[in-house]
């Protein structure tokens, strides 16, 4: 730590280093993308080989 105050920089702090990172925002769309994903799996694995949407009824 000596070494950064020789510089005038200090150590950021948890709740700083996630407000300067987003914060909590892209844990939330990434699990929002999951779920979507896991709901629609049969439609999802259709569109990765490129086959028509599979019919819900």
């Amino acid at each position: 730590m000596k070494h950064l105050e020789n510089y005038g920089v200090q150590a950021l702090s948890t709740e700083e280093l996630k407000s300067t990172d987003g914060g909590w925002i892209w844990p939330i769309i990434g699990g929002a993308i999951i779920y979507e994903i896991i709901t629609d799996w049969g439609n999802f694995k259709a569109g990765l080989f490129g086959e028509p949407p599979v019919d819900q009824c």
